[in-house]
């Protein structure tokens, strides 16, 4: 088997586990999760990535989120982004990416989800 097939497999196997448990489908697929998927890319359901994964690419989304807030409320007044600004962002980021990830960590633990790897050996 392929490893597209088996990633397919999995991710299969993996919806179907969130699909039957009490967790939202806004949460187990949300807008980022499904924009990726579209464009081809093999995007694990946020459930199922580790927890420093969901803390890096959540922390990334707060990063071009909250710089962008900074730069559409600052730069018509200031010239630079300032220190004050960076450390906006930055805070953002650090804030946003582990309180998602400890989120998706809590709730993959509390509604018994299996880990990724674990999934080869169940049916879809």
């Amino acid at each position: 088997m392929s490893a597209e097939e088996e990633f397919e497999r999995k991710y299969m196997a993996a919806m179907k586990q969130l699909e039957s448990s009490d967790i939202w489908r806004s949460s187990y697929s949300p807008p980022i999760h499904s924009i990726a998927r579209k464009l081809g890319l093999k995007s694990r359901p946020p459930h199922f990535n580790t927890y420093s994964r969901n803390a890096l690419h959540f922390g990334v989304l707060f990063a071009v989120l909250g710089g962008w807030l900074e730069w559409t409320e600052k730069m018509p007044n200031d010239s630079i982004f300032s220190l004050g600004s960076t450390a906006f962002v930055l805070c953002c980021s650090l804030i946003g990416g582990l309180g998602m990830a400890t989120y998706y960590k809590s709730s993959s633990e509390k509604n018994g989800l299996l880990k990724w790897d674990e999934l080869q050996n169940q049916d879809p």
